[in-house]
């Protein structure tokens, strides 16, 4: 899409058309193009202050006491989206049923989907188990547009939401759960769940956000990652010598460009795994693209939090210790702008006014033209950015609509704001019942009265 001085564009009908140099039209219809444009909200200084935060948490739940329900471990971690692991030991087995690779239910205000365990794969044993919880108050049900589930002879190690609002947030959470180094085929079985990630990542729209929240049992050892353009994925805070679900995991990252930010920040720092005998290491993470990294507000390791879980009586931890993210989302789109929307009548009042046309096609041709357009259009076909093409002209065909609001409109046609139509529609369905009212013979006086009082009001 390479504008050139064949590039055009026109009005034709009620479509606005766009001819590039490559033989090709792309269409919108005028008012879905104003519509879904002009209501995109384009992160400002101005509108720092009201981003909205996210948290995330990850937390292996397979130590703790049997009386400790799932209701007792949300209330006490309070996250937006939680990933639990080893759910099977803790709050026992979840076998799954022809069909069934998910379940869900409502658990203390939030929204629970359990992945079940296979038991007739060796892959996986009574340890397994993983669950996504969604705030309530943050996630409606309605946002969950799609789950993936591992391969049969992965279930239970692995699951994962795409969460998608119509106001630009979107995100994708995937819960992994890798054997630790001593178990049996532990290579090969982390090598095939990071693999699966990868497929998932790969079929994902560039817009969304991936947060993968895993006890991996992975020791990255003591050396930085840094990917080619120079963005941190593995930083200074881990320490430790590198184990083979280590290796494995670093390949991860480095195949998918993805970052351990838990690894990045001293707030985070120090290890996440302790046992009885006084060994400890960081085997917990959280794993996002390296934009999300300069959006962190903060990551902790909850410590105090996992010994309160776990053994309140104890001197010491025993097991694993959540591990939470607050950040904002990175997306260039995070909501919408308050305009008035663009109707049919008012886009066939824009379309059939002559100058109105003349006007906004003699601008968006002339910035065509322009050099810094070339160059920057040029810049995206050498990458082949697509989206890089579209912010490109929404840019300027946003920022031309707005001279155009609808409100600018409303005088000549005053039934169109949005109040008004409101009313209209009352009173018309007031109009429909007096008339069946009317026609029928079990109408009483007073009904009638009052219907005929609330259509004055309206007027």
């Amino acid at each position: 899409l390479k504008p050139s001085d064949s590039s055009k564009f026109a009005i034709d009908g009620n479509a606005l058309v766009i001819q590039w140099d490559i033989a090709s039209h792309v269409a919108f219809s005028c008012e879905s193009f104003c519509i879904c444009s002009v209501a995109s909200k384009v992160v400002s200084t101005s509108a720092e202050k009201n981003r909205v935060s996210w948290t995330a948490a990850t937390y292996n739940v397979q130590a703790l006491p049997p009386s400790r329900p799932l209701t007792t471990v949300l209330q006490r971690l309070q996250r937006d989206i939680i990933a639990l692991q080893g759910t099977g030991s803790q709050w026992g087995w979840v076998q799954p049923t022809t069909g069934q690779s998910y379940y869900t239910r409502n658990v203390a205000n939030y929204l629970v989907y359990t992945w079940p365990i296979n038991r007739q794969s060796i892959n996986v044993s009574d340890k397994c188990g993983v669950i996504i919880a969604l705030k309530g108050q943050s996630f409606p049900r309605s946002v969950v547009k799609r789950i993936f589930t591992p391969p049969e002879h992965l279930q239970g190690r692995a699951g994962g939401l795409r969460l998608r609002f119509r106001k630009g947030f979107d995100f994708t959470v995937l819960n992994l759960y890798l054997p630790p180094a001593s178990y049996p085929n532990a290579q090969s079985i982390s090598y095939a769940m990071w693999d699966w990630a990868s497929s998932v990542l790969l079929t994902l729209p560039r817009r969304t956000l991936p947060i993968i929240l895993t006890d991996s049992n992975s020791r990255l050892g003591s050396s930085v990652l840094f990917t080619p353009e120079g963005a941190p994925q593995i930083g200074p805070y881990t320490v430790q010598r590198e184990n083979s679900p280590g290796r494995a995991m670093r390949v991860f990252l480095e195949k998918t460009n993805l970052a351990a930010i838990n690894t990045l920040f001293s707030s985070s720092r120090g290890h996440t795994w302790y046992n009885t005998r006084g060994h400890s290491a960081c085997i917990d993470y959280v794993l996002s693209t390296t934009n999300a990294v300069a959006d962190t507000i903060d990551v902790r390791v909850l410590r105090s939090l996992g010994h309160r879980l776990q053994l309140p009586s104890s001197e010491r931890l025993a097991d694993h210790t959540p591990v939470v993210w607050t950040f904002f989302h990175p997306c260039e789109f995070p909501g919408h702008k308050d305009s008035c929307s663009w109707s049919r009548p008012l886009v066939d009042v824009f379309v059939r006014d002559a100058k109105a046309v003349d006007t906004f096609c003699a601008e968006i041709n002339q910035w065509v033209d322009e050099p810094d357009t070339a160059t920057e259009v040029s810049l995206a076909e050498a990458t082949a950015d697509v989206d890089k093409f579209w912010s490109i002209i929404n840019h300027k065909v946003v920022s031309n609509m707005e001279l155009w609001k609808p409100n600018k409109l409303l005088d000549r046609f005053p039934s169109e704001d949005p109040e008004v139509v409101q009313l209209l529609e009352r009173r018309w369905k007031i109009k429909v019942e007096l008339d069946c009212i009317r026609c029928s013979s079990f109408s009483t006086c007073d009904f009638v009265k009052f219907l005929q009082h609330q259509l004055f009001i309206l007027h």
